[in-house]
């Protein structure tokens, strides 16, 4: 069932067809019944979805020669990778041109208007079902932050002996920062030198670029554009993969702090398909490293895929996992 968001896209493809057409996110049918609508997704899973989509693309930001007569964005999460949506979009349109945000309303979309005035112009509220809402905007703002680079967070930070340049983008895991259950993990963490290693839901990459540092041999893979490019920078190697999707061969360690949040949700589900598929993507007698939150049990999971697990670390917060296949 298409998701609150795209049902309400849906139901508004009246209002929004004709002229060029930009669209932002959403489920693959809202691209199908806007065609030939040109579609942008920063989630690799969303890419791989919408083969059959003519005009599709991914990336970390999208750059057009021509500009659109319409953009419809669905709206993301965090404010500040709202702000760059809109910003990325706006910088889309004609003089004049619409743009259209649509988010649930447990999502913050009744809030979302203050954001969509200031980068794009004055808003109003053109329908609500679905619990949802869809907003409306003229581009009339001029045009603010309209590259990648203006959204780039570049600090260097020192972790376990070892100096680290980073680079992150809004919405991102731990955007301007090193997460502490990272710094758990990286206090304990042993990879020799020369192994292979795989950083997978690497987010801005500082598991990998830390691991290089000791002459680990790390690649890097998340589903988000934006966390591939920023582990690109700070690690130097890094592809987009839902998970093992794209991941080939196999590797001596796999590295992870994995997501356990989908929307404002709290959820394993991630994480648990990063344990039961890690066997595949290790050598014999590999290992995988895991950090987590506390009150995210993975033993049962871990003691099901693996031979041998054993907790190297634990404190008030955090678990670190070793296990060996």
């Amino acid at each position: 069932m298409p998701s609150a968001e795209s049902q309400l896209a849906l139901a508004n493809t009246s209002r929004i067809a004709g002229g060029r057409v930009l669209v932002v996110g959403f489920d693959t049918d809202v691209a199908r019944a806007l065609s030939p609508a040109t579609v942008f997704y920063q989630s690799w899973r969303a890419y791989r979805s919408s083969a059959d989509v003519d005009d599709v693309h991914f990336g970390p930001w999208f750059l057009s020669e021509q500009p659109y007569d319409m953009a419809l964005v669905e709206m993301p999460k965090e404010t500040e990778r709202l702000r760059m949506a809109l910003s990325m979009a706006r910088a889309s349109l004609v003089a004049g041109g619409r743009l259209v945000l649509i988010g649930r309303n447990d999502a913050g979309i009744k809030s979302a208007g203050r954001h969509l005035s200031e980068i794009v112009g004055e808003n109003e509220v053109v329908d609500f079902r679905f619990h949802a809402r869809a907003l409306t905007a003229t581009a009339s703002v001029p045009v603010a932050r309209a590259s990648l680079e203006d959204w780039e967070a570049v600090f260097t930070d020192e972790i376990v002996g070892r100096a680290l340049e980073v680079h992150s983008f809004p919405g991102v895991f731990a955007h301007g920062r090193i997460d502490e259950g990272t710094r758990r993990l990286l206090a304990v963490l042993q990879v020799d030198s020369g192994a292979r290693a795989l950083d997978v839901g690497c987010g801005n990459g500082v598991i990998g670029g830390w691991l290089r540092k000791g002459g680990v041999s790390c690649d890097s893979c998340d589903v988000d554009a934006l966390a591939v490019e920023a582990a690109s920078r700070t690690a130097a190697s890094a592809f987009a993969s839902d998970v093992y999707s794209d991941v080939a061969g196999t590797y001596d360690v796999i590295v992870t702090n994995p997501p356990f949040h989908a929307g404002v949700r709290t959820t394993s589900a991630v994480a648990i398909r990063m344990i039961e598929g890690a066997p595949a993507h290790l050598e014999s007698g590999g290992e995988m490293w895991l950090v987590a939150n506390r009150f995210l049990d993975y033993l049962t999971p871990l003691r099901e895929a693996f031979a041998r697990v054993d907790v190297v670390h634990e404190d008030n917060k955090f678990r670190v996992y070793r296990t060996r296949r």
